[in-house]
């Protein structure tokens, strides 16, 4: 089992939620990318935008070591992610020179802009990335499937990661400042690494396994019933 998957996110630290699904993959022969759109500094409270865009890359390049993937980063400025063509274009390079079977990113109505923005801009992506004649650096490509993680879907694929739950920790345990600051505004009224933990269990249970990771694809499959 082989391929390459591409997971396009908002932040560092907001590939943990697809995490345990990578590092499986990767486990399976995938090659795993993760693309952060933006550097995120202005995720903490006190730490300056500098310094902290420094401190999350570092952070980034670690929780990617830890699930076996190669980290890419686009370098947008937090919090002022544009949905434009400009965004759009760069994703499509990305796409054509990585050449994924797989895309997973942001679900359409995620709380946060860099998040709404970051999946508007790469469900045109992909589909403008296979178009022969657009003028854009690489060879035209065509995504196989597109998923979409996050809340507020009807979600019906749920992955395993019963036997990666430890990876998906992990990964979030690289992201240092984000857990000191997600502990010091008690953002969620309680431990985010418990809390990684607790939601993946839910899922788990809905799909009978431990833990797993829920999907939505961006489009309807057509498949056998058995």
């Amino acid at each position: 089992m082989s391929g390459i998957i591409a997971l396009f996110v908002a932040h560092p630290d907001d590939e943990i939620f697809s995490a345990g699904t990578l590092a499986k993959h990767v486990k399976l022969g995938f090659k795993v990318y993760i693309v952060w759109m933006t550097n995120g500094e202005y995720g903490h409270f006190s730490i300056k935008p500098e310094e902290l865009k420094e401190i999350r890359r570092k952070e980034a390049v670690e929780a990617a070591r830890v699930i076996g993937a190669e980290p890419i980063f686009l370098g947008y400025r937090d919090a002022h992610l544009e949905y434009s063509m400009e965004t759009i274009l760069k994703a499509i390079e990305v796409i054509r020179k990585i050449r994924p079977s797989i895309v997973i990113t942001h679900a359409p109505d995620e709380y946060h802009r860099d998040h709404r923005n970051t999946s508007r801009i790469i469900r045109d992506a992909v589909f403008m990335a296979g178009l022969p004649t657009l003028e854009v650096e690489g060879e035209p490509h065509v995504v196989e499937r597109l998923y979409f993680y996050g809340k507020g879907l009807v979600t019906d694929i749920y992955v395993d990661i019963t036997d990666y739950i430890d990876y998906k920790i992990r990964a979030m345990e690289a992201h240092r400042s984000q857990l000191e600051w997600l502990r010091g505004t008690k953002l969620h009224g309680f431990d985010p690494l418990e809390r990684i933990r607790v939601e993946a269990a839910h899922y788990g249970y809905i799909a009978g396994t431990k833990y797993a990771e829920p999907f939505t694809p961006a489009k309807p499959r057509v498949e056998n019933l058995l």
